[in-house]
């Protein structure tokens, strides 16, 4: 059987070969697309289309595809991993990118307004050059190797991004301290909403290293903040990467927040537990931790006041069982003020006291099963513990 190789110069060329109304189909053409080389794909979503079944495809300048990109290689792998060019996706309509297989497009560029959608998982580990349009992902992922570079000629915003509000995520490769690593993440729920978070890890043991997001256009679930939060929070995940320390920025609209927001701290959710970061202002938050999760924001003011007191400067036990706490200080110390408070700062029950013993029945804290802070001031100072109501 014979094959066809076509190499092209630098003058480029407009690709009419095979077209019909499918667009370009090649059932086994060997396509070279030297450096410096363009080959246009042209009619939109008429005929502009690319559909790879067989042969094989190298960019090593910019292949200009108006219509849709499909691969129909078993393996996803219809342009050579070898390739230093770019796949340019540029046309005036909505344009999708699909196939069987996760997608591996060593370079890709999409400068199409209208956006473009993923049919199918994308994997780019040389670079991702975004000038125009959202990246839709839905339900799948698009995924940067530990080397892409992800630039913007135009700067990023919500009308060029990555739709990440379904459960597709932007995925990172990690292989550095020091480095930021930006998501340019945002929300297609009512109309585009850009709210991108950067993270640097101060130190990390890699291994395949991966950091997955996604964001969500509501508020969290265990944010029981009642006047003050954000309806949006981010989850990100980690593999392949340990013993790390990390700073995080989130950035969020307006009219993300409910409430004031210089009320607003932001919190890690664990799936247990909230560990509260740093106080929302101008819109974002930055926090340090060493692990992930859910992100968001919501009342924590207590953190400006309470002065934890080490439980060893006097003594306080703290008794559970199924009906409530029994809290008591030694003779001499008196309880004055009791507070329980969740972990994103709303008080869920205060009461004022002066005795050397205090019990609370859960049915008067109201809460969901969590872990709480209990704040007691003592005549002999204060002093908070972790508790967690079943």
């Amino acid at each position: 059987m014979k094959t066809k190789t076509m190499a092209l110069g630098a003058a480029g060329i407009a690709l009419a070969l095979g077209a019909n109304a499918q667009g370009v189909i090649n059932n086994g053409a060997h396509i070279v697309i030297p450096e410096m080389a363009q080959v246009l794909v042209l009619g939109g979503q008429a005929t502009g289309h690319y559909v790879h079944n067989s042969g094989s495809l190298r960019v090593d300048g910019q292949m200009f595809v108006s219509g849709d990109w499909t691969d129909n290689s078993a393996a996803g792998d219809a342009i050579a991993a070898a390739s230093t060019g770019h796949l340019v996706l540029d046309g005036q309509e909505q344009q999708t990118l699909s196939g069987v297989a996760e997608l591996g497009i060593p370079g890709l560029r999409t400068n199409n307004a209208a956006g473009v959608v993923l049919e199918q998982s994308v994997r780019i580990d040389k670079s991702l050059v975004m000038d125009a349009g959202v990246i839709v992902l839905g339900d799948n992922h698009l995924v940067l190797g530990p080397t892409a570079s992800l630039s913007s000629g135009t700067g990023f915003g919500p009308g060029n991004m990555v739709g990440a509000d379904g459960q597709g995520m932007m995925v990172r490769g990690v292989d550095a301290v020091g480095v930021e690593y930006l998501f340019p993440i945002g929300d297609m729920d009512n109309g585009a909403d850009y709210s991108p978070f950067e993270l640097v890890f101060g130190q990390a043991s890699f291994g395949q290293g991966q950091i997955s997001a996604r964001v969500v256009n509501q508020k969290h679930p265990e944010n029981e903040s009642q006047t003050n939060f954000l309806n949006r929070y981010w989850v990100v995940g980690a593999e392949g990467v340990s013993s790390f320390s990390s700073n995080l920025t989130f950035n969020y609209s307006a009219a993300d927040v409910a409430g004031t927001e210089s009320s607003l701290f932001g919190g890690r959710w664990d799936g247990n537990q909230w560990e509260l970061l740093n106080q929302a202002s101008a819109g974002s938050f930055m926090g340090a931790v060493s692990a992930l999760g859910d992100f968001t924001a919501g009342e924590s003011d207590f953190m400006t006041f309470v002065e934890v007191v080490e439980s060893n400067s006097f003594p306080l036990e703290v008794l559970q069982d199924d009906r409530g706490l029994y809290i008591s200080v030694a003779q001499g110390n008196r309880i004055e003020r009791l507070e329980v408070i969740n972990l994103l700062g709303q008080v869920m029950y205060s009461q004022r006291a002066g005795d050397q013993t205090m019990n609370i029945g859960y049915e008067q804290i109201n809460a969901v099963s969590n872990w709480y802070l209990l704040r007691v001031g003592t005549t002999q100072g204060s002093v908070v513990r972790k508790i967690f109501v079943p």
